[in-house]
């Protein structure tokens, strides 16, 4: 490892702007390989010296940065005006003299270890990390958690943690900061909220120790899943178990970092594969019930429906001819039934195919089935507009079929009979779609790790829309009721 430090004094009295500069930087230099860490110092006895103490794999790595358009891109956050007295500048380079012993090996492998992690925190697209300072600034942070929230870097320096999350999850959170143990972990589900106001839904873990806090947000609650747990966990066990036996036959352990990065890549490949093929097979599914649904109902109305038809027309010419009073009662009766029995068969076909979906579309279909879940019990509002956007079938067939069940399980758990059901179009490519309900809620992480016998409930859901290329998101406490949130786009 190298250490650089960069050593110079404000000669022209902007020292508090320079400080504010070093903690407003667009942090340029984390992108690049190789950079380990940065820390600004400045003596207690003279605020306008600052040492600028950098981290590197190596002195070429250094060199490569020094002399790339970034770095000097970096300084443009400095104050303008400022002047340096050039009799204290100076530039040291100190390189780490190797351990002797197998004890020094040990420390140099895991010194490699965490520029492993780190690479990988800072490349992966699932899992988002932070830092931040007991106030709630977000101090470091991947790349990840700009994107799901859709945010530059610049607004992001001038805000906080607590910017981004709902007020309930605000009070979770605070006391986690205020009152938790140092070096205590504690796994919470949080709702951020992005520059569009949209939710996103992420299991966190989360560390405190005495000056900062750590969150490790997994990108997506059905991402940092048990499977992928044990997946890491075997990683860690192989590493764990590499290393102790190159320490015991005295091999250097740096060479490991290839096979490491190797199975990490090998390892990730195959959870993304197998996610994808799940999501696959979860609308292919859906598709092909309600192609099944289609045939039943087609059945239903070609034969079952035409003969109860043909029963009544056969009563009543019956009831025309000469019958005594007695029959001509029972045959009234008989006719009664059959008409009940005809306006069940409609409706299951309905049901089970509603035609709307078919011949006008998904939004007109969702604008009917509002309407009728009062048949059931359940009262839903939903927009008096109705936008004219062109939804593909395929995609119309599962969102209509998770919406109607979502309204289902609102007349199932929520112990209420109100629900609301909005939908708009905010682009061309986006159709946003809500489910909401003022009544008992629940906790989304217990929910997902226990389901009823017989249900995939919302993990079913959210992987259907996420195969549709969509977001599922959800929103909920207990006694604070549940709103469920799809974005998709309206063609594949």
């Amino acid at each position: 490892m190298v250490l650089v430090i960069s050593r110079f004094r404000v000669a022209n009295g902007l020292e508090s702007e320079v400080a504010e500069a070093f903690q407003k930087r667009p942090r340029l230099v984390e992108a690049v390989p190789g950079f380990l860490g940065m820390e600004v110092y400045t003596p207690h006895a003279d605020q306008t010296i600052f040492h600028l103490v950098t981290r590197w794999t190596d002195r070429e790595t250094f060199h490569a940065w020094h002399k790339s358009p970034d770095h000097r891109l970096s300084h443009g956050m400095l104050p303008t005006g400022l002047k340096l007295d050039p009799t204290v500048t100076q530039i040291l380079e100190l390189e780490r003299l190797p351990q002797i012993g197998q004890q020094g090996e040990l420390q140099d492998f895991l010194g490699d270890s965490i520029i492993l992690l780190e690479a990988f925190l800072t490349q992966t697209d699932t899992i988002v990390y932070c830092v931040m300072s007991p106030d709630g600034r977000i101090q470091v942070y991947n790349d990840v958690l700009l994107t799901k929230l859709k945010i530059s870097r610049t607004a992001f320096a001038t805000t906080t943690i607590w910017d981004y999350l709902t007020l309930t999850d605000q009070h979770r959170l605070q006391p986690i900061f205020e009152n938790g143990t140092s070096n205590h972990h504690e796994r919470v589900q949080l709702n951020f909220i992005d520059s569009s106001q949209n939710p996103h839904t992420f299991n966190c873990l989360v560390q405190k120790n005495s000056s900062q806090a750590i969150i490790l947000i997994g990108e997506e609650p059905e991402k940092f899943n048990q499977r992928a747990f044990v997946e890491l966990m075997q990683i860690q066990n192989e590493m764990t178990v590499k290393m102790r036996e190159e320490v015991k036959s005295g091999n250097r352990l740096s060479e490991n970092n290839s096979y490491l990065n190797q199975l990490v890549t090998e390892r990730t490949k195959d959870l993304v594969y197998h996610q994808e093929q799940l999501r696959a097979m979860l609308v292919k599914l859906a598709l092909v019930e309600q192609h099944e649904r289609q045939n039943l109902a087609n059945d239903l109305h070609d034969y079952l429906a035409q003969l109860l038809i043909a029963c009544r027309l056969k009563l009543g010419q019956i009831d025309q001819g000469p019958t005594p009073p007695s029959h001509s009662k029972m045959i009234q009766e008989v006719d009664g039934m059959i008409d009940q029995s005809l306006t069940f068969t409609r409706t299951l076909i309905t049901d089970l195919n509603p035609s709307i979906l078919h011949h006008q579309g998904l939004l007109p279909a969702l604008k009917y089935l509002s309407e009728d879940m009062q048949r059931v019990g359940l009262t839903v509002a939903s927009p008096e507009t109705i936008p004219p956007m062109k939804v593909a079938e395929d995609i119309s067939v599962v969102v209509y079929k998770t919406v109607r069940e979502l309204l289902f399980n609102v007349l199932k758990h929520a112990g209420v009979t109100n629900a609301s059901l909005h939908w708009e179009c905010p682009s061309e490519q986006v159709l946003l779609i809500r489910v909401s309900d003022s009544g008992k809620g629940f906790d989304p992480e217990t929910r997902q790790l226990e389901q009823e016998p017989g249900h995939l409930g919302f993990f079913f859901y959210r992987e259907r829309i996420r195969a549709l290329k969509g977001q599922f998101d959800i929103i909920s406490s207990p006694q604070m009721g549940t709103t469920v949130t799809i974005i998709v786009p309206p063609s594949p």
